[in-house]
């Protein structure tokens, strides 16, 4: 970022600011007697609008993916597919669980939806992603099943009615042996001691 003459990062989730700077090094350009400048957007959707729940569930882990706390989870899941009016956002670990509760989904004795209201996303092209979102926004309440880390997760404008619940379950699995992860945790290693790099 120092050899360039600006520049402007951004982001839905940069919290807590500071310790983005502190990450993005950001921090030391301040202290180098660069100019930055944030801007935090206080969201344009009403709060009155807004909720937050917690189910009181065990985590949901690479562990415990199977068996009954992903029973727990389905059912949890499931309450808030049958209790809301209107489309239905629920996002997995991974694709592969997105895949796990659609169709889990689609046989609950919750939920009242027909199998064809409820989708699993899946990794695509621009133009199926696009496909997709399109049915889901087009009327009527249905589900949409996809990965955290997913193209539906983020940089998607679920304004109006297109959205009017998520379910989160669990947070996004990542292939911890891949050579950008090893990266990843050796800088982590190098700043914070070598016991600490995966924490």
């Amino acid at each position: 970022l120092s050899r360039v003459g600006s520049a402007v990062l951004m982001s839905a989730t940069l919290a807590p600011l500071d310790a983005y700077k502190s990450e993005s090094g950001l921090d030391v350009l301040e202290d180098d007697g660069q100019t930055v400048e944030s801007y935090v957007s206080s969201g344009r959707f009403d709060p009155a609008n807004r909720a937050s729940l917690i189910a009181d569930l065990p985590p949901f882990t690479y562990e415990n993916q199977s068996g009954d706390v992903a029973e727990d989870y389905a059912d949890a899941i499931a309450d808030v597919v049958a209790t809301t009016d209107g489309n239905v956002l629920v996002t997995m670990p991974s694709y592969r669980m997105g895949d796990w509760i659609a169709d889990r989904l689609a046989d609950h004795p919750q939920v009242d939806l027909s199998a064809s209201r409820i989708r699993a996303d899946e990794p695509s092209s621009d133009a199926e992603t696009e496909r997709l979102k399109d049915w889901f926004f087009s009327g009527g309440k249905k589900v949409v099943a996809t990965g955290l880390r997913g193209t539906l997760t983020t940089g998607v404008d679920y304004d109006g009615d297109k959205l009017a619940a998520v379910a989160v379950a669990g947070v996004p699995i990542r292939n911890l042996q891949s050579d950008y992860t090893t990266a990843i945790q050796t800088a982590y290693e190098g700043r914070y001691g070598d016991a600490n790099g995966f924490e």
